[in-house]
């Protein structure tokens, strides 16, 4: 294997040839020295001698977690690395079984390159940068519960999410953030609890929310709250930094070139066309420690056709025009069909507009959840921002009803909806997949 493509793997601002380079690498060193791939391909008939780049991604097969975690870890790193020197990362499980990411530490410090300069472009380009990451998981071990790690030109300051609401805010309030992270439960509640407070909170050039689908309600009070733009990243463990919102286009995700390669599958794994929206399947560019190749991130959205024109702010990468969430954040109809946390968004704000409430996420509704307990009935838990109209459960129980005959729903007035596990606060909670 050329030594070339083993250091262009951790080039910033990869072309085409760059990415096929690297993809080559990654995945003949994977069937050289990782048991669980040379298996899976030798399996499949699958023959890397000839594996050219990202055009012959769709001959490998697709790699679930649960897949990847059966044969334990030897089974899935490479086997000529010592395990002691290696970077250890964590999912944090809430979206099932819990997986650990090993890296070496150069694959490492570049997942951070890649990340610290996503954030550095969505801010406005400061230096140097203070990040703060608000209901971050911090270890038990004693280090306490804001821990500060400071590198050349940037500091992270990590406030942990089992600190009390009001000792979260009030680690907040001390510090002058360049960049305010977290997941968007984490944040909204954090931003809730200062606005009740009427405490005036710090102004980072911007909150960058990851981990969980951003929904119109949380993104404006984020905005109004702390006063700055809001920009939602696709994050994950394995890769580190997926994609990050255009600056021009709320809601639509250029995708890192640098750290990983997306693919739009149907439910066996073939390639959809740009505009489809199917199963997102991801593979790693950079890390050879343990491979992430065609790994299925169990989250749905849509690629955009790729015309050879930049965008407006510049990307010409792949672009996500839709990051529909996870499988399970989706409602499933009766007849099998999926319906996305935004679409929900959307009839909720229809019901209020209804009643003459144009912002209906501030002046009526300040927190929602829906509960699907089988592919017939709705359990809709919400908190009402003041004295709910009387209307208001009647249009709601109509607009969700009318997705399906047989869809029934049940309305529920509470005075708070408690975040889940790993402080993720979700919309859609349902056992069915689509």
């Amino acid at each position: 294997m050329r030594a070339g493509s083993r250091v262009l793997r951790f080039k910033l601002g990869k072309s085409q040839s760059n990415a096929d380079a690297s993809l080559r690498y990654v995945v003949r060193q994977a069937y050289a020295s990782v048991p669980f791939y040379r298996r899976s391909w030798d399996a499949a008939g699958v023959s890397v001698a000839g594996f050219r780049g990202v055009e012959d991604l769709p001959k490998l097969p697709v790699v679930t977690k649960d897949e990847l975690l059966a044969g334990g870890l030897d089974d899935r790193l490479d086997s000529s690395i010592r395990r002691e020197r290696l970077v250890v990362r964590s999912t944090s499980g809430t979206s099932g079984a819990p997986i650990a990411v090993y890296m070496t530490r150069p694959e490492f410090r570049f997942r951070q390159l890649t990340l610290f300069r996503a954030m550095w472009r969505a801010a406005g380009r400061p230096f140097p940068v203070t990040i703060v990451e608000a209901g971050a998981w911090i270890p038990p071990d004693g280090r306490g519960e804001v821990l500060v790690r400071r590198m050349p030109l940037v500091k992270v300051v990590y406030i942990s999410r089992r600190l009390p609401l009001g000792e979260q805010v009030e680690a907040l309030r001390g510090l002058r953030p360049s960049i305010l992270t977290g997941c968007p439960g984490s944040l909204e509640m954090i931003a809730a609890e200062m606005r009740r407070l009427e405490i005036r909170p710090p102004r980072p050039r911007a909150v960058i929310t990851r981990g969980e689908v951003l929904h119109p309600g949380v993104r404006g009070l984020l905005a109004e709250v702390f006063g700055c733009r809001v920009v939602d990243f696709y994050n994950a463990q394995e890769v580190g930094n997926i994609a990050w919102e255009c600056p021009d286009r709320e809601g639509t995700y250029h995708v890192n070139g640098d750290t990983c390669v997306v693919e739009v599958v149907d439910a066996a794994g073939s390639p959809l066309p740009a505009g489809r929206e199917g199963r997102l399947v991801v593979t790693n560019l950079y890390n050879t420690t343990m491979p992430i190749i065609r790994y299925a991130m169990g989250d749905r959205g849509t690629l955009a056709p790729r015309d050879g024109r930049a965008c407006t702010c510049g990307h010409r990468g792949q672009t996500l025009v839709s990051l529909a969430g996870r499988d399970d954040d989706f409602v499933v109809l009766p007849d099998g069909r999926a319906i996305s946390p935004r679409l929900i968004d959307d009839l909720f704000i229809d019901a209020c507009r209804s009643l003459g409430i144009e912002d209906p996420f501030t002046r009526a509704i300040r927190d929602y959840q829906v509960v699907q307990d089988s592919p017939s009935h709705l359990l809709v838990r919400i908190v009402a921002a003041d004295a709910p109209p009387e209307r208001l459960r009647e249009l709601l129980v109509g607009n969700l009803a009318a997705l399906h005959p047989e869809l029934l729903c049940d309305v529920d007035w509470v005075r708070e909806i408690e975040p889940g596990e790993g402080g993720k606060r979700k919309r859609i909670v349902s056992s069915l997949r689509p």
